[in-house]
């Protein structure tokens, strides 16, 4: 029969092949959200819309329901390849700080709507204090990215209290 060693063996390889058959099949990843740069998800042209578009004034409530509904809770906003934001609109406390972080390989500059002005070279990361950049404080900031003499929104924080 077998040897308690070759049991040992057969099972650790056993064993290998089921992680590689979930990592492989996307089932299980070894990464945490958060853990490190990934490809910014796109989100539905729709949903780009959504939040980036500012309000008429009547429809403010309405615009705030839809970013605060939209907002992923995180630490981490990442800029990808042609000022792709992840995630698009992102939710945290205005004591909060954020890690902007640049995956692509060219710089990008980030200009928030309050005049907060960041530059960032490829792969680099830079620590921001919401209460430092943003003396509007609670509610939706949009912000722009490289071109920031036009008026395109590329990305919103939702900062609640």
């Amino acid at each position: 029969m077998f040897n308690q060693k070759q049991l040992i063996v057969a099972g650790v390889a056993t064993l290998a092949l089921l992680v590689v058959y979930l990592l492989s099949s996307g089932q299980f990843s070894l990464t945490q959200e958060g853990d490190g740069p990934t490809q910014p998800t796109t989100p539905t042209d729709e949903e780009r819309s959504a939040v980036l578009t500012p309000p008429a004034s009547e429809n403010l409530a309405e615009y705030e329901a839809t970013v605060e509904r939209l907002a992923k809770e995180s630490s981490m906003l990442t800029i990808g390849a042609n000022c792709v934001m992840d995630p698009l609109a992102l939710k945290l406390a205005k004591e909060a700080t954020i890690t902007l972080e640049n995956i692509d390989t060219v710089p990008h500059t980030v200009a928030f709507e309050n005049g907060g002005i960041f530059v960032l070279a490829p792969n680099y990361k830079k620590e921001l204090k919401i209460a430092d950049a943003f003396s509007k404080g609670v509610g939706t900031h949009r912000y722009r990215c490289d071109d920031i003499s036009h008026t395109e929104n590329v990305g919103a924080l939702y900062v609640v209290k």
